[in-house]
């Protein structure tokens, strides 16, 4: 018995040691095509070229027809039961632009809906004022002239401070929500907002009805990126030989795609995105490369160049402070914010917190747009597992 045992044990050393050398060789190989390619990031022109007109793309179909079927359901069940909810929520990441998914999805409804007062964009601004006179006001709610007003908060983040007395705005539209049925509230809100809301007011006690955005899909992306991706002649790098990658699945709808290659790409972009278009759109723009022969250098003129799309990979984070860690998640409660409003937030003078914000924009891990501090969408997946192993209240996705 000890015998065949050693030989089984000899037989297995044997077989391990060929695969294993198999693999290295197949790495080699694999680098050998990358050197031998001689890849180069995109300018920097076409880079920002791209990422403007995917500014300019529409929130997706799949999220503007999801909003209109619930709030369709949710107004019916309103007009007809006294007893209904009069709210809907629509919750979302906090990297997604929700005033954007309401606007859309009111403006394709306009002519079933008589009558919408929306609290207007500026209302950001005062919530570290006077958040419950800065709703009054913008809002006007005076009585209704009709049974069928709809009131929508673009952004329940606006309505809201974290710090001291900054949570009157919620605690007005509370009150307002349960005591005033003759109107109809569609609120949009980021999922780590509602749950923090959810601790600190109970406010799915008030707002009961909700409702989460739906995730991506790969061919989902691909349909709403190729407005921009046909903008620019590239090839599907060949990424079969890359074992660890846990999205391979098989091509069931080939009427949908041109190759493999291609839905290999858009299945694995959808899985490391979460299925947001945000985070989706910055890794494809990422995963661009330039194809150069050894004549050409990386400053010629794009048009020469053959583009080649890269598996896309997320970025790695920096190493974060316990500090850098409440910056992130006070910026993205809140979607964006001022560098005073982020102060005053997370309790600390402005000096302090500016020199936070310059080393995580250094990093790429914020962005300052404006005047106002957001998240990279490209960081959000691995900064909310960040938060979320730290002990951090981030919800959903």
């Amino acid at each position: 018995m000890i015998v065949k045992i050693g030989g089984l044990i000899e037989q297995f050393l044997a077989w391990f040691s060929t695969e294993r050398a198999k693999i290295k060789a197949q790495a080699a190989d694999i680098e050998a095509k990358l050197t031998k390619q001689n890849l180069s990031p995109l300018p920097a022109k076409t880079t920002a070229h791209l990422l403007s007109k995917i500014d300019e793309l529409p929130s997706h179909p799949a999220h503007i027809k999801a909003v209109q079927s619930k709030l369709q359901e949710a107004l019916t069940q309103w007009k007809s039961d006294p007893d209904a909810p009069n709210s809907l929520v629509v919750l979302t990441s906090p990297i997604e632009d929700i005033e954007a998914i309401l606007k859309e999805t009111i403006e394709a409804q306009k002519e079933k809906i008589p009558e919408v007062k929306s609290l207007p964009n500026e209302a950001r601004s005062l919530r570290c004022s006077a958040p419950k006179t800065t709703l009054k006001g913008k809002l006007e709610l005076s009585r209704p002239s009709q049974f069928q007003v709809l009131v929508v908060i673009p952004d329940l983040s606006w309505c809201f401070l974290r710090c001291a007395e900054g949570l009157e705005g919620i605690e007005y539209l509370q009150e307002k929500i349960l005591d005033d049925r003759e109107r109809f509230w569609l609120i949009g809100c980021n999922n780590w907002t509602w749950k923090y809301l959810n601790r600190v007011c109970n406010l799915s006690a008030y707002l009961e009805q909700t409702l989460p955005l739906p995730t991506l899909r790969d061919i989902e992306l691909k349909e709403w990126l190729l407005e921009v991706s046909e903008t620019i002649d590239f090839d599907f790098a060949d990424n079969r030989d890359d074992r660890n990658d846990k999205s391979e699945i098989e091509v069931d709808n080939e009427e949908n795609w041109t190759s493999k290659s291609e839905q290999r790409y858009y299945s694995h972009l959808a899985n490391i995105s979460l299925g947001m278009s945000s985070v989706a759109a910055k890794l494809w723009v990422k995963s661009l490369c330039v194809l150069e022969s050894d004549e050409e250098s990386t400053n010629s003129d794009t048009a020469s160049k053959s583009f080649i799309l890269q598996k896309a990979v997320l970025p790695e984070l920096p190493t974060l402070t316990k500090d850098d860690r409440y910056l992130l998640y006070s910026t993205s409660l809140h979607g964006n914010m001022s560098l005073s409003e982020l102060a005053l937030s997370l309790g600390e003078p402005e000096s302090t917190v500016r020199a936070q914000v310059q080393f995580l924009w250094r990093s790429g891990v914020i962005e300052c747009k404006q005047g106002t501090i957001s998240l990279n969408p490209i960081y959000y997946p691995r900064v909310r597992t960040n938060l979320d192993n730290n002990q951090f209240l981030v919800g959903g996705l």
